[in-house]
């Protein structure tokens, strides 16, 4: 018989549950692991499990106990932190896989509850909500990562509702995670019932971030953060 000394973990990134396993270790080892991890990621909650398998393989524990069904084993802890880390900075495609979780969204109406909740954000906390860049296109601003994941999308989509708390949660383990998923629902709340093009209309006024850097007729024309903290207030409802 051998002894499964379990590390279990929650990436946000990937919507996964991640684990160590320790095949017989001396369990004052294992704290010690398990402590360590804990340490370092104190905002994530780890738990730990033994269970014990007639065999040393990773199949036996799933064999064993259904709820290690699609558990991702991991290599070591270094690979465990990593997969922690990653869920403290959030994405671009977070945003759009938490806004898609809720509301129906062509391509170009996620693109633009994207940038508002980008712009919306930025200006009233003056910190940027994600790293991805935003480019104007000839329809409006357009984040370059959302464009490049769901530009062959043709039919309006929505996420299965179930990964709704896995994304939430994503938001609100990234950092500032409840100001962020306070500030997304204020703006869904606000722009949910405008269609893809009463968003590019609001984006095609005057003095608009997109207007000010070239009306999407010079390629990937980059629209800067001080350009919406200077125009946005010209584009909102």
């Amino acid at each position: 018989m051998f002894k499964h000394f379990i590390v279990l973990g929650s990436s946000y990134s990937t919507g996964e549950r991640i684990a160590l396993d320790y095949v017989d270790v001396d369990l004052a080892i294992f704290n010690k692991i398990s402590k360590l991890i804990n340490k370092k990621n104190d905002k994530y909650t780890i738990s730990t499990q033994i269970i014990t398998t007639d065999t040393k393989e990773w199949a036996d524990v799933v064999a064993r106990d259904p709820f290690f069904e699609n558990v991702k084993l991991l290599k070591n802890e270094k690979e465990f932190l990593k997969y922690l880390s990653k869920n403290e900075e959030l994405t671009a495609v977070d945003v759009a896989n938490y806004i898609i979780a809720n509301y129906e969204c062509s391509h170009t109406r996620l693109e633009k509850l994207v940038y508002f909740c980008y712009a919306d954000y930025l200006c009233n906390y003056n910190k940027k909500l994600f790293k991805d860049k935003i480019y104007a296109f000839k329809y409006g601003p357009v984040v370059q990562s959302i464009y490049k994941k769901f530009k062959n999308e043709e039919k309006p989509y929505k996420l299965n509702k179930k990964f709704d708390m896995p994304i939430q949660s994503k938001i609100l383990n990234s950092n500032d995670g409840m100001e962020k998923l306070d500030s997304i629902n204020e703006t869904l709340n606000k722009y949910k019932s405008c269609t893809a093009n009463e968003l590019i209309a609001l984006t095609h006024r005057d003095d608009t971030p997109w207007a000010m850097n070239g009306k999407g007729e010079k390629e990937y024309k980059l629209i800067s953060d001080k350009d919406i903290l200077k125009y946005h207030k010209n584009e909102v409802l």
